[in-house]
Order: structure tokens, then sequence, then C-alpha cells
């Protein structure tokens, strides 16, 4: 019972179909990517691929957040793609068109490592291979490059350093439950942070009333360098990309370039 309520407490998932994909004009390609080898469709995860115009163009992993799904996230994935990034969006099982119901951290671990699988697929020839998560989507892609040593880079945007911390930021209570002897998913990026090799660029808005930006900055400072940190002054939790465009894309080109 607990386990299904951490579930559902992290997890908002809509089971939507991909309608807002649909009503782009971009050349979106649609993809079923299977969990193991020779899996039946019904264990197949959704995702959608958005080349770059050139095969040697950066590619990106595209790791949303806790809810909704791929289609409430088009816009933000079309500001990579104006990037110059090829982009692959994938839906976790229970989300959109992937099957399933409720995740687990495990779950959604599994689904980043084959998306990441598939995107080696996808860009063989792209001169960077990215890995970006949104908020929970952050937590996964610091998970998937502890994991993996092949990305050129990590880029996390408004993202928490644990499940138990924004417990206690959410509900007063667990500042003084043992919240941390019930948890069975954790994503504790702390934990891990340090040991990435990878370069990683923290993106956060100072005004974030879902997750506070000083959580970027404790994960900012447990990384390994190279490592950046750019804070948008009074932005939230999924603004920054809409309204303040010419910097977040200043802020990873210059990263990316680096690199």
């Amino acid at each position: 019972f607990l386990d299904l309520k951490q579930r559902e407490l992290i997890f908002r998932p809509a089971k939507q179909s991909s309608e807002g994909i649909n009503q782009t004009d971009l050349a979106f390609q649609e993809h079923w990517i299977p969990l193991t080898q020779g899996a039946a469709d019904n264990t197949n995860i959704h995702a959608m691929w958005l080349p770059a115009a050139c095969a040697d163009a950066p590619a990106i992993l595209f790791l949303h957040g806790a809810c909704w799904n791929l289609s409430w996230h088009i816009e933000r994935i079309q500001k990579w793609h104006a990037m110059g990034f090829g982009v692959l969006g994938i839906d976790y099982r229970g989300f959109g068109q992937s099957p399933g119901d409720v995740p687990t951290e495990g779950g959604v671990y599994q689904d980043a490592q084959r998306g990441w699988e598939h995107l080696r697929q996808l860009a063989p020839y792209a001169s960077q291979r990215v890995i970006y998560g949104h908020s929970l989507g952050g937590a996964i892609a610091i998970e998937l490059a502890s994991r993996y040593r092949d990305m050129d880079a990590v880029i996390v945007e408004s993202t928490f350093t644990s499940i138990h911390d924004m417990a206690r930021v959410q509900t007063k209570a667990a500042r003084w439950l043992p919240v941390g002897a019930i948890l069975n998913h954790r994503f504790d990026s702390i934990a891990k942070v340090g040991k990435l090799d990878a370069p990683i660029l923290f993106l956060h808005g100072t005004a974030d009333e879902v997750v506070p930006h000083r959580m970027s900055e404790a994960l900012y400072a447990a990384a390994r360098a190279p490592k950046e940190l750019v804070l948008f002054p009074e932005l939230g939790h999924s603004n920054i990309p809409t309204e303040s465009f010419p910097r977040y894309q200043f802020a990873v080109q210059q990263f990316v370039d680096r690199i």
C-alpha cells in the first residue's frame, strides 16, 4: 500500500495519445522501443524522434518530468530542435501510449536506458550525444549517466536532490516524520551526481515554486568538474525555455561548445 501511494504521489501520468505532436508541422517519427530483446508489442515503450537537418548534428535523449506525457512537452522539444539537436523523446511506461500503469523508480530507469541505446542507433554520426532531463527527468538523467560513460554531456533543468528532500519541501509533516524509513522510490541524485564523469549543466529558475533552486545549487556543489550552473531570475519550474529562450540557448550552446 505504501509503495503504491508513493508511486501515485511521484508519478502523474496522462494516457492521452500524441495529439499535441500530431498537430505540429515538424517531422516527428513514431518509434516503439522494446524493453527486452524480442519483447511483445505490449511491452514496448512509445517514443518520438525528431531528426536534425544533418546526420552529424548533436542529438539528445529527452526525459520529461513526472506529469502528463510527451504531448505536453512539444514546445520544449521544439526549442531543442531549433537549437540544432536531433531529439528523441520517450514516454515512460504508464505515460502516453506506453503500456502499463503507475511506474516504479526502477522501471523508468530501465525505460531511459533503452531510450539511450535507441538514440545511439538513430544518431550514430552525431557530433555529440547528450542526456537532458526536466524535473524528475533530471533525476532519471543523472541515474542514467551514473551507469553509462558514453554520453558527451548531461543537462538537467529544474531538478531536485532527492525525493526525501522533496517530501520535506512539499509536506510540513515530513519534516518530523521518518520519511526515509518508508521510502521505496528515492531518486537520490545528490548521492549519485558526484560519481558522474560527463560534464553537467544545471539550469534552474529562481522563482521555481515546485523545486527550490537551492537544490540545483546543492547538486552543482556535489558534482565533479567540468560543471556549470545557470540560474534564471524570476522564472519558474517550466517556463525557462519559453520566457527566456535567447539566454537559455546561449547557456546551452556555450556549454556544448566547450565540451
